[in-house]
């Protein structure tokens, strides 16, 4: 099965506007842990982990690198209460990109 550029893009479109709904729903969920310290860092870092491997994808650059910043605090020992300044930026970046 082939399919041409322009079919290409209405799907890639159609899945990133699906990605853009989810950003917002993970946002949410960040903000639930934050809120929620402290937290399973384990729960909040399998989070930030899906981010940072899949936002660059749909080209939110930005997004995944920061997540994959806090990713790899949070792997090396960090708590996520104590990432607390890094988890909002994300959530704005997160928010902002969605929108």
């Amino acid at each position: 099965m082939t399919i041409d550029r322009t079919q290409f893009d209405e799907k890639f479109a159609a899945l990133r506007t699906r990605f853009c709904g989810r950003l917002l729903e993970y946002a949410n969920q960040l903000e639930q842990h934050v809120s929620d310290c402290p937290a399973s860092n384990a729960s909040i870092a399998d989070l930030i982990h899906r981010i940072a491997g899949t936002a660059g994808s749909f080209g939110f650059g930005s997004v995944s690198a920061a997540a994959a910043v806090l990713d790899e605090r949070l792997v090396s020992g960090a708590e996520a209460c104590a990432c607390r300044t890094e988890l909002g930026a994300l959530v704005s970046l997160m928010r902002s990109a969605a929108e």
